[in-house]
């Protein structure tokens, strides 16, 4: 027998997660003012307790699935006969009653979690509706190709070190889905976006994507569109400064110790940076044109990009090795700093795979690397945009790479 405190919880986490659902089927019967057939913020509730209590026995809860589908299936019928008609407030009842049956048997996490991303699913039909527009076949195909190398090829893949490098391919190829599968999600919010995104959220959503394609983007796009030197630059820098966020998380994922080691010094620097950004797009509110953000026109999730995102890393894990070898921590750093021109994120993600070099000297290696690539961020506005934009990216990156360096001696 269930304890009257357990049995008190179990209930009400069932009435709260079914009115969720329930509300927003109601929001929507009043949006589109349909009528009430199935109902709302009440009937979901009943749903909900109705699995709780069948719960206890498989039979009975198997019994309920089915009158409740007939029950369903009528409602479906004659809804069949309006101009619009679909099957969400159905299956969300299913799913409704689904809650009560993973809340008797314990798992709250798991009901939560999917009560509350169903409600999320629901109240997106909009966005996700225009989202599906926006997707070309190619895409989706790129997508679903994607997913199939990482949820079934992947865990194929051979968990163990070869050759005197220590090369991985399960950690390869994971990391691979883990900077393009960030970089996707900036992707995507930008197609949701559409064009007429500000410049300060712009920058932030290129940072994701990739801080130096979205210096150049924004940089041609100055010199074509004529937009201010302020606005550019502040967008620019916006970029920069989350891609220090993106840094912390994507080394986190694969070495914790480093991405807490890095958090102190690449956080107070990612602030200043997104501080500097506004404050330089506020300079230049007055002068700022209407002007659309070219979106990125390339999909991070190109089976081409991936393999040669994986290749790269190779090369760069075992030349890191060697050069550590043969020419200990100056070597590195050196190396660390001539990867400024290029894009950083196989480097930076190398360095999470080396137990020979201690914490500190990894995350000094990445803060040169950084520090080293926004220079030439700099120098790229500089030559793409004009001598305005450049003069005002170029110093802030030379003030921020100096701030790189400084805290990352201190704070690592």
């Amino acid at each position: 027998m269930l304890e009257i405190t357990q049995i008190a919880i179990q209930i009400g986490l069932t009435l709260a997660l079914s009115i969720l659902v329930g509300m927003e089927r109601e929001q929507n019967i009043r949006l589109r003012a349909e009528l009430p057939t199935l109902g709302g913020i009440r009937t979901f509730p009943l749903i909900g307790f109705l699995g709780y209590l069948l719960a206890r026995s498989q039979w009975a809860f198997t019994g309920g699935i089915l009158v409740l589908g007939a029950l369903l299936a009528m409602q479906y019928r004659g809804k069949m006969k309006g101009e619009r008609y679909g099957l969400t407030t159905e299956f969300s009842a299913l799913v409704v009653y689904a809650l009560g049956f993973f809340i008797f048997q314990g798992e709250y996490w798991l009901a939560t979690t999917i009560a509350v991303i169903t409600a999320l699913l629901l109240q997106m039909k909009t966005p996700l509706e225009s989202l599906a527009l926006r997707i070309s076949t190619s895409e989706l195909i790129t997508f679903s190709q994607f997913v199939m190398l990482s949820a079934v090829i992947l865990p194929l893949v051979p968990n163990a070190n070869y050759t005197v490098y220590q090369l991985n391919p399960f950690r390869t190829w994971l990391i691979v889905v883990a900077v393009s599968g960030v970089s996707y999600l900036s992707y995507i919010l930008q197609q949701l976006r559409g064009e007429k995104q500000g410049f300060f959220l712009a920058g932030i959503l290129g940072g994701i994507y990739s801080s130096t394609v979205t210096t150049v983007a924004l940089s041609k796009q100055s010199r074509i569109a004529g937009l201010p030197s302020l606005t550019c630059a502040g967008a620019i820098i916006g970029a920069t400064g989350m891609m220090y966020l993106r840094i912390i998380v994507l080394v986190w994922l694969f070495s914790p110790p480093l991405g807490i080691r890095l958090l102190r010094p690449f956080a107070i620097i990612a602030l200043i940076t997104l501080a500097i950004s506004l404050g330089t797009l506020y300079t230049g509110r007055k002068h700022t044109v209407a002007a659309p953000f070219h979106k990125p026109s390339i999909n991070p999730l190109q089976l081409l990009n991936a393999i040669l995102f994986a290749l790269v890393f190779i090369i760069i894990t075992i030349v890191t090795r060697v050069v550590i070898q043969q020419f200990g921590e100056a070597g590195l750093f050196t190396l660390a700093g001539i990867m400024g021109p290029t894009d950083i994120d196989p480097f930076i993600m190398s360095m999470t795979q080396h137990a020979q070099i201690s914490l500190y000297q990894s995350g000094l290696a990445i803060a040169v690397a950084v520090a080293s690539n926004n220079i030439f961020k700099g120098g790229y506005a500089w030559y793409l945009a004009g001598e305005k934009v450049g003069k005002i990216t170029l110093g802030t990156f030379a003030l921020i790479s100096l701030l790189t360096i400084i805290l990352s001696i201190f704070l690592l």
